[in-house]
């Protein structure tokens, strides 16, 4: 919901001289035509009304992303392999060898660097998400105690992961997908180079533009 416009000189003064005649704030912002905020806010400080400057948007640089990625053990799609009984028509089966199985891990990426590396359980529940954070992402922040940065988890709707605008959004998004056909993930975590956060943090800009501009399809990043 977007701010009002401000009180103008004859509303203030309308403000302070039915407020003097004793009627409540409620009766003033009905009489007004404004809101109970606005007049709750004004007779609160009168005198320093309206000169409040808000300091914008975050810089995007200041922002830690993270993510949840599940790799699988078998196919992109899930299975092992296919097959199909040669004395019938051609109706492909599928199935699992050895039941399958995948694992979960845990990241995230900041504009000075990578944060810690976790497995995490494939249905992890608010305690194990708190025992996570403490191990990763503390450690983090003491050693950037000087930086003011903001914890963007991926479940936040500004950063909400689907397949078109998850990457965009979320950069941690696309770093997770890159790894999905490395063998070692721990490894190839810590082999990230810097100069891939750095591309990730300051194309944001061009590729947010981009994807308001598209309605949210895909874009050329």
């Amino acid at each position: 919901m977007g701010r009002g416009k401000p009180l103008t000189d004859f509303e203030k003064g309308q403000i302070a001289a039915k407020y003097d005649q004793g009627l409540s704030n409620r009766q003033i912002a009905r009489d007004l035509g404004r809101s109970l905020d606005a007049i709750n806010r004004y007779i609160k400080d009168p005198l320093n009304h309206g000169t409040k400057k808000f300091p914008g948007r975050p810089s995007l640089l200041t922002i830690v992303f993270s993510d949840e990625k599940k790799f699988n053990c078998d196919g992109l799609d899930g299975y092992n392999s296919y097959w199909h009984d040669l004395r019938k028509e051609k109706l492909r089966f599928s199935r699992r060898n050895f039941n399958g199985g995948g694992c979960m891990v845990w990241a995230a990426i900041s504009s000075a660097g990578r944060v810690k590396f976790c497995f995490v359980s494939k249905r992890m529940d608010g305690s194990e998400y708190r025992y996570v954070l403490r191990r990763s992402l503390l450690p983090f922040w003491r050693r950037n105690r000087h930086k003011s940065y903001q914890f963007m988890q991926d479940v936040s709707p500004s950063s909400y992961d689907n397949e078109v605008a998850g990457g965009s959004k979320n950069p941690c998004f696309g770093l997770t997908s890159l790894l999905s056909g490395l063998e070692y993930y721990r490894k190839s975590w810590h082999a990230v180079d810097q100069n891939l956060l750095d591309n990730l943090y300051l194309s944001l800009d061009n590729r947010l533009y981009e994807l308001t501009v598209n309605s949210g399809g895909h874009i050329n990043y």
